[in-house]
């Protein structure tokens, strides 16, 4: 992906969401130590409450940290989000529809 944004921490992807509109965003949940992906789907909640309308079009959540994946998804969607689960692993199969 020539034009993506590449980013590490949450910190780094919320100014990143901040500067400039995307119509995607990938996030994984695991992070640099304690930093969760979270923490962004937080912030996108907030600011979707504040000025009451989406930030992007859809959102792909990419950890194999399932539990915490399933809960960023139920997050956004509440929202009326597009969120879709997709663990880039071999071991689990994905797109999942939930």
């Amino acid at each position: 992906f020539p034009d993506a944004t590449y980013v590490a921490t949450s910190q780094e992807c919320i100014k990143a969401l901040a500067d400039r509109p995307y119509d995607v965003l990938f996030l994984d949940h695991d992070l640099q130590g304690e930093d969760t992906g979270m923490a962004v789907v937080l912030w996108i909640m907030h600011e979707y409450l504040e000025h009451g309308k989406p930030l992007l079009e859809h959102v792909v959540v990419h950890s194999t940290n399932v539990v915490h994946s399933l809960a960023m998804i139920r997050r956004l969607r509440t929202l009326g989000y597009h969120a879709d689960y997709v663990p880039f692993t071999a071991e689990i199969r994905g797109p999942f529809h939930l």
